[in-house]
């Protein structure tokens, strides 16, 4: 009941931006993880508003000329033999790693018993719908590769929106966070030096 919202009255509809050093995506949408998948008698099942979200990305990655992957069957025999694969566009991503910031604004507040008020939707909610959603579209190859991820939520009455923005992480720069992770880590076991703060 915490996540009951009004019916959508715009279509969903998505923009991009493809700078030198990152990609930036808009969707006039943003969906709980409820909002994704439903269970049936046959098993579980994606919901329309999630088919609507990812079609709009696909179609706004598509007039950035983005082409959905392509899979190729095997062909177990014969002179055309091959294993299965898939098959790219030229703008899709194929490698090095990357993060993604989600900023997500949603159409309701919680008030909370301190006096804070806060969107009410979990920030991380929208992470894995966009990384499908680009997976899907093209974007990407892999969401794999997608290693780093932070998020944001808002609220703002009767609004709804997702904005992400997927930038490539150099290796020196992902050594250093996974360093400094194993850094945090060590000050909770009690093997760092006690100077070393948050």
């Amino acid at each position: 009941a915490a996540h009951k919202r009004k019916e959508r009255v715009e279509p969903t509809r998505a923009s991009i931006y493809h700078g030198p050093d990152c990609i930036v995506l808009v969707v006039n949408d943003v969906l709980t993880k409820n909002d994704r998948y439903a269970r049936g008698h046959s098993g579980t099942f994606e919901k329309p508003q999630s088919k609507r979200y990812k079609a709009a990305v696909a179609a706004a990655a598509a007039g950035a000329g983005y082409v959905p992957p392509v899979k190729r069957p095997a062909i177990p025999r014969g002179p055309d033999k091959r294993k299965a694969s898939v098959v790219f566009g030229a703008k899709t991503i194929t490698s090095g790693l990357w993060s993604l910031e989600v900023f997500s604004v949603w159409p309701k507040a919680r008030h909370h018993a301190d006096g804070t008020d806060t969107a009410n939707g979990d920030a991380d909610a929208p992470i894995s719908m966009m990384q499908d959603a680009m997976q899907r579209a093209g974007i990407i190859d892999d969401d794999m590769r997608i290693v780093s991820t932070a998020a944001l939520a808002s609220y703002s009455k009767d609004e709804r929106r997702t904005v992400a923005v997927l930038r490539k992480l150099g290796a020196s720069t992902y050594d250093d966070e996974v360093a400094r992770m194993r850094d945090y880590e060590a000050l909770a076991a009690g093997q760092a030096d006690a100077s070393k703060t948050c």
